[in-house]
């Protein structure tokens, strides 16, 4: 009697199985194209903060390439005027001790940067019980937003503080409410980078972290104080340094640039007056998000809010909480912020995609393969034509760095 022969994986299983897997990696190819094409084309030099991470960076190579080692710390340490958290103008040196120092070989960092993001943030969205078709929503709804692609093809700090922000959520979301050790660590690590990218780092991830304490002080309290303790402990070991040196000058300039100088002809009051908070909201929708996905997105609330008491999210209430709460805090901060600057929102709208995609997929269900183009199809076409075309600066698309707000506050 012959035994049976071992079943063969059928031509559609292996494509329902590696066509996400692929698509995904088209998609990053792609994005990383387009970024090569525009950098090359030198469409838009750099400008303002760029220039002084750019001017820090090439300093380190010089200090480097002239064996001046010993420069270094005080680069570190004082390079940005110990206001700017410097980690940013180091990250090109591999690149540059390779390739040379240029303007062109730094956005090279963002490249790296964004073939990392992708995959994170798909992997993010899976191992919140999405399926693929929401994760690979998220990123191509994320990657098309105008801020989105913009800062990617231009120096700035938020770009990479995104990234550092999406791999914490994904460690979070790994360490299974902080009982696995080496996720766990890995918070308080991605932590003390995020701290040496940006002072107002704690604001992206407070939120989030506070809501996981929560639910593992209800399930199990053991070892909390401890674990809590090794992810501060591993963040201050790591931007302790020039938090200590530096302490006193970048919490001056943190609160100098939100409330202070550049909003000094606005009091607080007037900054939180309905049409000073419709107005800068109004810029996020432009500038960060697409005024397109802001729509779509109003769609999938209003649509939630009518289902609710009708059909719940079931499995997927973990996920729209923690999403929500990656997004609440940022939104009220730099909502009475009198910089009112929208660059300062990037870091949350990872999560923003990340909620479009999970609500499509949710509320459409066997339309979601009408449902994708439709919403993808603007921003898309505002992305080929930002990218290769003419298209002009609008709302539609990044063409050039914003104005502050100020001017168009209620005095």
């Amino acid at each position: 009697m012959r035994s049976a022969a071992p079943a063969q994986a059928s031509p559609l299983s292996w494509y329902s199985r590696y066509l996400p897997t692929l698509l995904l990696w088209g998609l990053t190819l792609f994005l990383a194209v387009t970024n090569v094409v525009w950098i090359v084309a030198d469409r838009h030099p750099a400008a303002g903060d760029p220039t002084l991470y750019l001017g820090l960076s090439h300093q380190v190579y010089r200090a480097v390439a002239a064996g001046q080692l010993p420069a270094l710390a005080d680069y570190f340490f004082h390079g940005l005027g110990g206001a700017r958290a410097p980690l940013i103008s180091f990250l090109p040196l591999p690149l540059y001790l390779a390739f040379g120092s240029s303007e062109d070989v730094a956005l090279g960092v963002n490249l790296l940067l964004l073939a990392l993001f992708c995959p994170l943030l798909y992997r993010l969205m899976r191992r919140l019980q999405c399926s693929s078709t929401a994760a690979l929503l998220a990123v191509l709804t994320t990657a098309t937003m105008p801020l989105i692609y913009g800062l990617s093809r231009q120096f700035y700090v938020e770009y990479a503080l995104m990234v550092v922000v999406t791999a914490w959520m994904y460690c979070l979301v790994q360490s299974r409410l902080l009982t696995r050790t080496f996720p766990t660590l890995a918070l308080g690590v991605l932590s003390g980078v995020g701290l040496l990218l940006k002072v107002f780092f704690p604001v992206f991830v407070v939120l989030p972290f506070a809501m996981v304490l929560r639910e593992r002080w209800r399930q199990d309290r053991r070892h909390l104080t401890t674990t809590v303790g090794a992810v501060i402990g591993l963040a201050l070991l790591i931007a302790g340094p020039w938090y200590a040196v530096n302490f006193l000058s970048a919490s001056g300039y943190a609160y100098e640039l939100g409330f202070g100088s550049p909003g000094q002809p606005y009091d607080v009051h007037r900054i939180l007056s309905p049409r000073n908070l419709a107005a800068f909201w109004l810029a996020v929708a432009n500038l960060d998000t697409s005024i397109w996905y802001a729509l779509v997105f109003v769609v999938l609330i209003s649509s939630y809010l009518w289902q609710r008491s009708r059909r719940p999210l079931r499995g997927q209430r973990f996920a729209y909480r923690l999403l929500l709460s990656w997004v609440l805090l940022p939104l009220i901060v730099f909502s009475i912020d009198l910089s009112k600057d929208v660059r300062y929102l990037a870091p949350i709208l990872p999560a923003f995609g990340g909620l479009l995609g999970a609500m499509t997929v949710d509320f459409c269900r066997r339309g979601t393969i009408l449902a994708v183009p439709l919403i993808t199809a603007v921003p898309l076409y505002a992305y080929l034509h930002t990218s290769f075309g003419t298209l002009p600066p609008s709302q539609l698309a990044f063409g050039r760095q914003h104005p502050h707000l100020g001017e168009q506050l209620d005095p």
